[in-house]
């Protein structure tokens, strides 16, 4: 990473939004191993944490 003039790597809003990215690629890379969208596995979490869910339940859960 470049060093600013300006100090804004030392913000903690510039240091969540780098964390941020960092984890989100962690997770693609890993999902994209079993072929499934971040979007697909919040759902299927959902379904494996309790069983009988409807629809909007899961929707709801999976944001």
């Amino acid at each position: 990473m470049k060093t600013m003039d300006n100090g804004l790597e030392l913000s903690i809003g510039f240091q969540m939004g780098v964390t941020y990215r960092k984890l989100s690629n962690v997770l693609h890379t890993r999902l994209r191993e079993h072929e499934i969208t971040p979007e697909q596995w919040s759902v299927l979490y959902q379904v494996c944490r309790e069983d009988g869910l409807i629809q909007k339940e899961l929707a709801e859960r999976s944001g």
